[in-house]
């Protein structure tokens, strides 16, 4: 392979042609579509994953990938650098606050004495998991036993700084007024932590959606969350996911996709909920 030569990888130097085989290679390993308005943002971080490995040869890379005995770690390491995992606390709250003031109630009747548990699918940093826990604690306080809540996420360093908690001023620019003071302690250089009693309602764990089930556990769920996610899917991919979430949700459980997403040519074994504040696709009960 050859070395660097001491400078950082010039994006502009990575041939269009290589740069698309190795988006291509991401795409059937993880069913991400990466499309030409990412290639731009991709082909610069791809520069700055082959600087941190003293490259400065885009085929040479792209054997890495194919050959090179660390090669699965490696596309692991380069799916971390390209995914992007920015979100928020709150992020389009019609949806956790119709689950916490409406799913909720309704599940835990329809499973009288059961846990009622939530999987929040793609939870990058966390964000969602943590507000669907609070929303929860503000709607009946009382609850904080009866709900699990599971995220999962491709990315380790993702989960990681989930599992920990911790975030900046970033995460909580739609947060509800008090919820930072009630739910949040103060962490280093003026960062906020999750108190222990949101966090103890949370695991995480790793799972590609496309993969093997890896982290996910082993039981049915009443609610998944899927929100602008799928929009990164190519279209079998989309419908390979969507057959797994019918699967483990139990029957009169909910999907709860992005707003801008739908199931529409995606599948036939949803039936449309409409509720009260919001809209939810929901698995028939037999």
């Amino acid at each position: 392979m050859t070395p660097a030569t001491g400078h950082a990888v010039e994006a502009c130097q990575l041939p269009d042609d290589i740069l698309r085989q190795i988006l291509e290679l991401l795409n059937r390993r993880f069913g991400f579509l990466f499309r030409d308005s990412f290639r731009e943002m991709a082909r610069a971080r791809l520069a700055r994953r082959m600087a941190e490995l003293g490259l400065d040869n885009l085929q040479d890379y792209y054997y890495r990938l194919l050959y090179d005995e660390q090669s699965e770690a490696e596309i692991e390491a380069l799916f971390e650098t390209l995914a992007n995992n920015e979100t928020y606390f709150f992020r389009e709250p019609s949806q956790i606050w119709t689950f916490a003031r409406e799913i909720l109630q309704e599940r835990r009747k329809a499973r009288p004495g059961a846990r009622v548990r939530v999987w929040s699918a793609g939870c990058a940093t966390g964000e969602e998991t943590y507000s669907l826990a609070m929303a929860v604690l503000e709607t009946d306080p009382s609850l904080e036993g009866a709900v699990e809540i599971f995220g999962s996420d491709q990315s380790r360093k993702a989960l990681e700084k989930a599992r920990r908690g911790i975030y900046g001023r970033f995460s909580f620019r739609s947060m509800p007024d008090g919820y930072q003071e009630r739910y949040f302690q103060e962490a280093e250089a003026g960062r906020m932590q999750v108190v222990p009693r949101v966090r103890r309602m949370v695991q995480f764990g790793r799972c590609n959606l496309m993969g093997p089930a890896g982290d996910l556990p082993l039981v049915k769920f009443d609610a998944i969350f899927c929100r602008n996610v799928l929009i990164y899917f190519h279209q079998e991919a989309r419908r390979q996911v969507i057959n797994l979430f019918h699967d483990r949700l139990n029957e009169g459980g909910y999907l709860l996709l992005g707003h801008s997403e739908s199931l529409l040519d995606l599948s036939d074994r949803f039936e449309f909920a409409s509720l009260n504040n919001d809209v939810a696709y929901r698995r028939e009960e037999r």
